[in-house]
């Protein structure tokens, strides 16, 4: 069964999903799963401890997907591979095909095409597609120059993973061997499972839960959105993202013929906001035509830079300042850009110049 805990931000999902563990892991025969984002899982497993004690808190797993497969897939018989170990690989890879490649031909030597294919291959996974079917899609394209670069691609990363397969395991594969294995396992038989602080998935962990609502008595799915499907036919609302993220789980509850139960709204006052300002923004943001706002809204500030150095810098004197006289702790204050590519070297740079500690989260 699968029980959706909807609510804004702030407003108490994983205080109800931390409560429900708790209630639950008093009665459940087995340990119940909680899946949480790799950066918050010592988090949450504080807040289990707090909330059950030492004793009880051993009933409830508190787990990431990646942590979830190292545990439940246990004992590799080959090492593991790290980054300077598929650079080597994928330069091998690369230069026993120069004489069968055309366009990666003259790239046999070069290292940063060698990491390029690297991350090409890291988002394969991640989206759960394999070289082979690359280079299907590949074949069925008109000549064109991209139609010969897919093929040489994935000719490329199947020859990569052959050599990866031969001698090392590889973590960017672990979770789809896990959705494999309890393809074949039903380890989580009859378990409750938990998930909260997600606003999305990968395909590889789209495949996990799909193994999991097929194999669980009852699956929580904590997501930030006011509701599950949208008032209008075009969703350009903040929660357009997490919507596509409900949907397609509701997708896989149809494909494995898992009930599903209506979602609980947790709408408690948001205790994240001090003033009425910053929750308008938050519901208008993403709107084409968002209703105008004529109170006093001394707690936003709209700067002008530039360029995107002098943006930089500004955020960074402006952290450093909240830190110096507003007291506040680095752990307290969240930095957000849209397109790292542009702003991540310059943010990090401006950040150090003023002296400020950074914790860099991306996917």
């Amino acid at each position: 069964m699968l029980q959706f805990v909807t609510g804004t931000a702030g407003t108490g999902k994983t205080t109800y999903i931390t409560q429900t563990a708790a209630r639950l892991a008093q009665s459940e025969t087995q340990p119940l799963l909680l899946l949480v984002p790799e950066q918050a899982s010592f988090d949450y497993e504080k807040r289990i401890l707090r909330a059950l004690g030492p004793r009880d808190a051993q009933n409830v797993e508190v787990y990431s997907f990646s942590r979830l497969a190292e545990t439940t897939l246990g004992y590799r018989s080959l090492p593991p591979i790290d980054d300077a170990g598929r650079a080597v690989l994928m330069s091998i890879a690369l230069e026993s095909l120069s004489e069968k490649l055309e366009v990666y031909a003259r790239y046999a030597k070069s290292l940063s095409v060698a990491n390029e294919l690297l991350r090409l291959s890291s988002e394969f996974k991640r989206c759960m597609l394999s070289p082979a079917a690359v280079q299907t899609l590949a074949a069925g394209m008109t000549e064109c120059f991209l139609k010969h670069k897919l093929s040489e691609i994935g000719l490329i990363l199947e020859t990569y993973d052959a050599l990866v397969a031969g001698s090392y395991t590889d973590e960017t594969d672990a979770i789809t061997r896990l959705a494999d294995y309890l393809g074949d396992n039903a380890v989580f038989r009859g378990r409750t499972v938990l998930l909260d602080a997600f606003s999305g998935f990968t395909a590889q962990e789209y495949a996990v839960i799909g193994r999991l609502l097929s194999q669980a008595d009852t699956v929580y799915v904590a997501l930030c959105t006011d509701a599950l499907r949208a008032s209008k036919s075009y969703d350009a609302t903040a929660f357009a993202y997490v919507r596509r993220t409900a949907e397609r789980i509701l997708h896989m509850t149809r494909r494995y013929d898992v009930p599903v139960k209506a979602p609980i709204l947790v709408s408690e006052k948001s205790h994240r906001f001090r003033s009425a300002a910053l929750p308008a923004l938050e519901r208008v943001i993403a709107e084409a035509s968002p209703a105008v706002y004529d109170m006093p809204a001394p707690e936003i500030t709209v700067a002008y830079a530039s360029d995107v150095y002098e943006e930089c810098a500004y955020v960074a004197a402006s952290v450093k300042r909240l830190l110096r006289e507003e007291h506040m702790r680095c752990r307290e204050i969240a930095v957000l850009f849209r397109d790292a590519q542009r702003y991540e070297a310059p943010m990090r740079a401006a950040l150090r110049e003023c002296g400020v500690p950074v914790f860099e989260d991306k996917r």
